[in-house]
């Protein structure tokens, strides 16, 4: 049968053939059972692919959380279970590299000797710091230099350490070593105020790289939650159709970020309104008028005391204070009371202390009364009472300034067909609060974005995978660009520079204006000629300021354009510049000379 010399031949071929196509059947048989959670027998590093991984950190000023997602499927969006991370680090004094942070912070500061606490640096409010136009940028007084380097330390650090325990936890439900992540295959997103200017996000952006967040993007919080608001299935449909305005509230710890939509179709685009809107009310202003409160019962001297020696002990008391918030609806019967552990430290003169101590011979140790505005505060046990009508009028007195500035808002842009205000942010579930904006604003529908803690962090990774449904953004700033024209003698220029004999008249043209309506793929077209025959690289600076006309500018980068291959071309370059406003002015260029995009890079100023 298999005498045949040709047949042979043909049967081992034929063998071969079936053998690769069932070991090819095989990988892929094995690969399909590892998706469904099945181990892997052989091949797997070959031919395992990893999905993308998104993290979103939503950066607070008082806590921390993240959420993230795998491929890019906006419908799978995970909560990290680090939640309520305190912004909080502490660092070695020496190298300014983090001992710890978070919670571990906290616990641990109490337990430092005064030696110990001579070797360490303890910071909070780290996000605060961020705005501040000092932070990252040239000084000249050495002790500011000093102070802002600590503080830039700081957020580099506390970014450094909660982004490798994100990546570590979710590495942690990983089976195999080949399946986990580093940290240069992550897509880092970091939501900012949308109010922040480009400096302070920008440098954002400096201290994550300097945290080895390489890949990194920024999505702006109001935006973020804007893009929650329709994925949240408890608010009615009919608010999320075309043709509906609505008010975004972001009340966040420090700032109050406001934009005006307006939805464009029955998908869930949205054109903005209005200017990035807002100021500090946030709902750290309620915190520090209780404090204030506080210290007027246990002195001043107690309260500073407790945050440098019984810091765990002082978040208790802002913590208490943040339930208070939440859960206080302003009837006249609601009295709370407030943990204050605090070691009563009395740091004035020798016979204050002997006052004290004759005092305390005929009362209780640790308890006190004072009398505020006709209010009594009581001292007792380790805690202070407050009635609950002097915390109505602490916390109405916040919430009317936020009430007033928004009806400011409504009443510049004229907008009085708003449907619906939106409120997101850990401020945003005060009984109080909402209980006065639907009583302020009757005809308006009033709602909270449900799981508000987390909108900003869920949201920043919807809107990183739609990007196009903010069509269109106000500029907060008017933003220029420096050209120069070849000019005779006998023409009258007020900037006149000399290149090689030849006279430039410098001058800086508009490209935006405050106010203008910049849409997502908004783009501006120039024509810019090399000084030089040979020249291989031009430099176009721009500027920007918040004044409308252009009167008073600053210089704000430089656009470099590498001309390698455009040595020669006296036609010049007919440049495309693409406007992009979806989280600080960023530009790309294009020759559309030639049709393509050049080789340019952006470079802010430092």
């Amino acid at each position: 049968m298999f005498n045949n010399l040709n047949t042979q031949k043909l049967c081992i071929y034929f063998l071969a053939y079936i053998l690769l196509k069932t070991k090819n059947y095989i990988i892929e048989l094995e690969k399909l059972n590892y998706v469904k959670g099945k181990k892997l027998n052989f091949f797997e590093e070959n031919y395992f692919q990893k999905e993308k991984l998104y993290i979103s950190i939503d950066f607070g000023n008082y806590k921390c959380r993240y959420a993230y997602n795998f491929g890019g499927n906006k419908n799978a969006i995970y909560e990290g279970k680090m939640q309520s991370i305190p912004s909080v680090i502490i660092l070695n004094k020496s190298s300014y590299t983090a001992k710890n942070y978070g919670w571990k912070s906290i616990h641990s500061i109490e337990n430092y000797n005064e030696n110990e606490k001579n070797q360490i640096i303890f910071l909070n409010n780290l996000k605060l710091n961020l705005y501040n136009k000092k932070i990252g940028q040239k000084l000249d007084d050495k002790e500011i230099i000093s102070i802002e380097y600590t503080k830039s330390k700081g957020i580099i650090e506390f970014l450094r350490s909660f982004s490798d325990d994100a990546l570590e936890e979710i590495n942690s439900f990983k089976k195999n070593e080949y399946e986990k992540y580093n940290k240069s295959e992550v897509n880092w997103i970091i939501s900012t105020p949308k109010i922040w200017d480009d400096y302070s996000k920008l440098n954002l952006i400096k201290f994550g790289k300097e945290a080895g967040m390489n890949n990194i993007d920024l999505v702006l919080e109001p935006e973020a939650a804007t893009l929650s608001f329709f994925y949240d299935k408890f608010i009615d449909i009919k608010y999320k159709q075309e043709g509906q305005y609505f008010m975004m509230i972001d009340l966040g710890e420090y700032i109050c970020d406001i934009t005006i939509n307006e939805i464009i179709d029955n998908l869930g685009t949205v054109k903005q309104l209005s200017l990035p809107l807002g100021d500090t009310f946030g709902s750290m202003n309620i915190n520090n008028d209780l404090m204030d409160i506080i210290k007027l019962v246990l002195g001043n001297d107690t309260i500073e005391e407790a945050k440098n020696k019984q810091f765990e002990e002082y978040l208790q008391t802002l913590e208490d204070i943040e339930k208070i918030k939440k859960k206080f609806t302003g009837a006249e019967t609601e009295n709370f009371e407030i943990y204050a552990k605090f070691k009563r430290n009395i740091t004035h003169s020798f016979w204050k202390k002997v006052y004290k101590f004759f005092v305390s011979l005929f009362k209780k140790d640790n308890k006190d009364s004072f009398n505020y505005h006709n209010y009594t505060i009581k001292f007792d046990n380790y805690k202070v009472y407050i009635p609950g009508l002097l915390i109505k009028e602490v916390i109405k007195n916040r919430v009317n300034q936020i009430i007033k500035y928004v009806t400011r808002v409504i009443d510049a842009y004229k907008i009085y067909n708003i449907n619906h205000i939106i409120l997101t942010g850990g401020y945003s579930n005060s009984k109080i609060l909402i209980n006065e904006f639907r009583k302020t604003f009757n005809n308006i529908h009033i709602s909270v974005l449900v799981n508000q803690e987390n909108s900003i962090s869920k949201g920043a990774l919807i809107y990183t995978f739609n990007k196009n449904k903010i069509v269109s953004r106000i500029s907060q700033n008017s933003y220029g660009i420096e050209t120069y024209r070849i000019i005779d003698d006998n023409e009258t220029c007020h900037n006149i520079k000399k290149i090689k004999n030849i006279k430039y008249c410098q001058k800086i043209e508009h490209l935006i204006k405050r106010g203008d309506t910049i849409f997502y793929d908004s783009s501006i077209q120039k024509i810019i000629n090399p000084y030089l025959e040979n020249q291989d690289e031009i430099n176009i600076n721009f500027y920007k300021t918040q004044n409308k006309h252009f009167n008073d500018f600053d210089y704000f980068g430089t656009l470099k354009i590498r001309l390698n291959e455009y040595i020669n071309n006296k036609n010049g370059i007919k440049l495309k510049i693409l406007i992009d406003l979806s989280k600080y002015f960023n530009i790309n260029a294009y020759d559309l000379f030639k049709n393509k995009k050049l080789n340019s890079s952006f470079h802010p100023k430092n």
